[in-house]
């Protein structure tokens, strides 16, 4: 957790009050509090964060099962995905933007593949983006976002994903995947 708002987001997620988190993070729930009456994109000292990222990588599992059964029920299911249902994913996705630190190539693969997850050209297509996505989203994946190095790992999932739409795109026996301006626009972003 790297900001006030993630922290208030955790406690609203988990239903749970400073004073629970205080005691499994061993900071306390005097300091927490004043932590809260700060603005939202107030910083959270280091000595804390690593503390409260500790806490949240333990909840870790339980957001990688839901953004495996979100792909599960996209792949099962059957229905098309309506940009209705993506709402969420583009709430959640501009959220994390306000907070990521991650240049304007990245934020355009972002782009790329919230087009290809709201197109319904290809089903395929759409769950690789909306997995990719969700992946982005979720704070503590693989290397934890709040870590220096903790984008690293998303840049690298973004990239294999528009790579795989793309290759979709060549071993697709359907007329349109990707429109000509999607694919270009998908090229150019994997070569920065």
């Amino acid at each position: 957790m790297n900001t006030v708002h993630e922290l208030k987001v955790y406690l609203e997620k988990n239903r749970t009050s400073p004073e629970e988190v205080a005691i499994k993070v061993n900071i306390s729930n005097m300091t927490l509090r004043r932590l809260l009456k700060k603005p939202a994109q107030t910083k959270i000292p280091g000595k804390y964060r690593v503390q409260l990222g500790q806490l949240a990588m333990k909840d870790q599992a339980l957001d990688i099962n839901k953004i495996n059964d979100v792909i599960d029920y996209l792949n099962e299911s059957g229905e098309k995905i309506t940009p209705d249902k993506v709402d969420k994913l583009k709430v959640d996705l501009d959220e994390k933007l306000k907070t990521a630190s991650v240049d304007q190539s990245f934020k355009d693969k972002l782009k790329l593949l919230t087009q290809v997850a709201l197109s319904g050209k290809n089903r395929k297509s759409q769950v690789v983006a909306i997995g990719a996505l969700l992946y982005f989203i979720n704070p503590f994946d693989l290397i934890p976002d709040y870590l220096p190095l903790g984008y690293i790992d998303d840049i690298g999932v973004i990239t294999v994903a528009l790579g795989a739409i793309l290759k979709m795109k060549s071993n697709s026996d359907e007329s349109v995947l990707l429109g000509t301006a999607e694919q270009t626009a998908i090229t150019s972003a994997l070569n920065h």
